[in-house]
């Protein structure tokens, strides 16, 4: 417990006060010094909750605000270490953001969030449930014998069952039932590139 305690602290890089890493504080106190992220989980840097179903307003006004904050072109007479911190937390920032604003990569990081790891994180797995693979096989088949639009309400009706099954998955701490949602959800959408052009 004590090493946990003194992991969460560090100093800042300026005047070696101490800084809380999960605080999320951009500025020391007393110096005023930019600090660097110690944490790139998304929710935790964009400063919104833990959820599938997010406040897509909220997380774009959290991202609008921490770039004006930090974004290089406002330290032009900042320390080359100072400027430094300020890209590497932008890039950290986008990232971030590029995260919770996709489908997949958002319900990975709640689980990630979560302490627990998706077995979809590995991009070359494939499928090794026989119903899923079934499934996927025959909404492939069903999609490509329907027209355009008959295939795209079909397609957005699988992948919106989807994300509300993640979605309550992560209510519910159903971390086993997640992680087969998250791994159906990855193949839907591949499949929607495939089949329905996204």
């Amino acid at each position: 417990m004590r090493a946990q305690q003194q992991e969460a602290w560090c100093a800042c890089w300026s005047c070696q006060h101490p800084i809380q890493k999960d605080s999320m504080v951009l500025r020391c106190p007393v110096c005023n010094a930019l600090q660097p992220y110690y944490d790139d989980d998304p929710f935790t840097v964009l400063a919104v909750a833990p959820s599938y179903t997010l406040d897509f307003k909220q997380v774009d006004e959290s991202y609008i605000r921490l770039q004006a904050e930090m974004h290089p072109d406002r330290f032009p007479l900042a320390s080359a270490k100072e400027k430094r911190i300020a890209a590497a937390n932008t890039a950290t920032l986008n990232a971030c953001y590029g995260t919770l604003r996709h489908p997949l990569k958002r319900a990975v990081a709640l689980m990630a969030h979560a302490g627990q790891r998706a077995s979809t994180s590995n991009e070359q797995t494939t499928i090794d449930d026989p119903d899923l693979l079934m499934d996927m096989m025959t909404l492939r088949e069903q999609l490509a014998d329907s027209d355009v639009a008959e295939a795209k309400r079909c397609y957005l009706e699988h992948l919106a069952a989807c994300e509300g099954a993640i979605d309550g998955a992560h209510r519910q701490q159903d971390w086993d039932a997640m992680d087969r949602h998250v791994t159906r959800l990855r193949y839907l959408l591949r499949l929607g590139e495939d089949v329905v052009g996204g």
